[in-house]
């Protein structure tokens, strides 16, 4: 059937009609993830007790959590679970030291297994795949403008050269503007993201960043990164 005037065949407006402005998308981030259960009550208390997160009323589906202090994850109850193969979601949490004790929690009380090769990967009793990290496996400049880890105050475990690189590079920003990320990839134990950074240095000159980040991994964590910029002048 062929699409209506003044639509695409997927029902969306086109960005070609003539006379129309192309609006420029601009993704902020990851509002929330959804997870199935059979029992959201077991469901809750069991997030909440491994991870300690804040269980919310109202919103989308069975129970809200919060997932830091922008993302949400919403439980959904449902008769049947249809557990995924290789579909997941990340969560972050401090250190190592907590990594451990969410291990801990997950093998000896909630007996559950870890999956193969990776630092902290499980399923939860629903068959939900669950990847934890730790603020070491993440770049400084890709989580600065997260207040919540600003106020961390965690200890960064990366490599010495790159973790004084970016202290250095951090202490001359005074005032953060904009920060996108423009483009990721994964290959065979290796990833990418490419990002644009916007912000005021202590000496009051605006600046606009992108870097390439690419990464090697080995056992769930980064053994390698390297790292391209172009720097531009606003």
């Amino acid at each position: 059937m062929a699409a209506r005037r003044g639509h695409t065949a997927g029902g969306g407006g086109s960005c070609n009609e003539k006379g129309r402005g192309v609006m420029a998308v601009h993704v902020y981030g990851c509002n929330h993830v959804v997870i199935e259960v059979t029992d959201a009550k077991k469901a809750a208390a069991f997030y909440a007790d491994v991870f300690g997160l804040t269980m919310l009323r109202g919103g989308e589906g069975a129970i809200w959590c919060k997932l830091g202090e922008h993302q949400f994850m919403a439980i959904f109850e449902v008769e049947k679970l249809q557990p995924d193969r290789t579909k997941h979601f990340g969560l972050m949490v401090r250190d190592a030291q907590q990594i451990r004790e969410v291990r801990r929690k997950l093998i000896k009380k909630y007996k559950l297994k870890m999956v193969p090769h990776f630092r902290c990967d499980f399923r939860d009793p629903w068959g939900n795949r669950i990847q934890v990290g730790d603020l070491s496996d993440e770049s400084l400049v890709w989580l600065l403008p997260y207040q919540e880890v600003q106020k961390a105050g965690g200890t960064f475990t990366k490599t010495g050269a790159n973790l004084e690189r970016e202290k250095q590079f951090l202490s001359g920003v005074k005032e953060w503007k904009g920060f996108t990320v423009t483009a990721t990839g994964v290959g065979e134990n290796a990833t990418f993201y490419e990002s644009a950074m916007d912000f005021i240095t202590t000496g009051g000159q605006a600046v606009h960043l992108g870097q390439v980040a690419v990464a090697k991994w080995n056992n769930g964590k980064i053994v390698h990164e390297r790292f391209y910029y172009d720097t531009g002048k606003q």
